[in-house]
């Protein structure tokens, strides 16, 4: 092997091992957040009261025209109501909606276009986990683009907690055991 063809060996293989390590940044997400900027994923309920939560579509890059989807949560957190934005929406959150936009929402950068909103009632329970899974056509919970191309994204999870009532310790006692 001449050293043209070495070298070039070896650039090839550093290359293929590189891109086999390299992460890919996240793609297109939809989430369950209690915030219509789509920033909190998680939610810490003091006592039980009608919580206004949010299905959001973020890091897709592209104009939305629709979505397909279904929010998963444990059977004991009530489901008060459901609004979707002005189009067309197809079945319910819990069995799985499509949804066809009247108007595309924006999604670049750090935007998040809102698909759905909903007001649930949970009890006083410790934890609970509310998840986007797939609609049941789809293999993945799904975006289209204002040109009707479908984009699979990933079904992110929200999380509702509730304070512990046995905590007794304060912010100072947890301090002094580091003194």
């Amino acid at each position: 092997m001449s050293p043209r063809q070495r070298f070039i060996t070896i650039i090839l293989t550093m290359l293929l091992a590189t891109g086999a390590r390299a992460q890919t940044p996240p793609g297109a997400t939809i989430g369950i957040y209690f915030d219509p900027a789509a920033n909190f994923e998680y939610y810490m309920m003091t006592t039980a009261h009608p919580l206004l939560t949010y299905v959001c579509a973020t890091r897709a890059e592209s104009m939305i025209g629709g979505a397909a989807f279904r929010v998963e949560m444990p059977t004991w957190i009530q489901l008060l109501s459901e609004t979707f934005p002005a189009g067309l929406p197809i079945g319910d959150l819990m069995t799985g909606v499509e949804l066809g936009l009247t108007t595309p929402l924006p999604v670049f950068g750090t935007d998040a276009a809102i698909l759905a909103t909903f007001v649930i009632l949970p009890p006083d329970y410790p934890f609970a986990t509310l998840e986007i899974l797939p609609h049941p056509s789809y293999a993945t919970p799904v975006l289209a683009d204002s040109a009707g191309i479908v984009i699979e994204a990933v079904g992110a999870y929200g999380w509702l907690t509730h304070p512990d009532p046995n905590e007794t310790a304060s912010w100072s006692d947890v301090k002094t055991l580091f003194r």
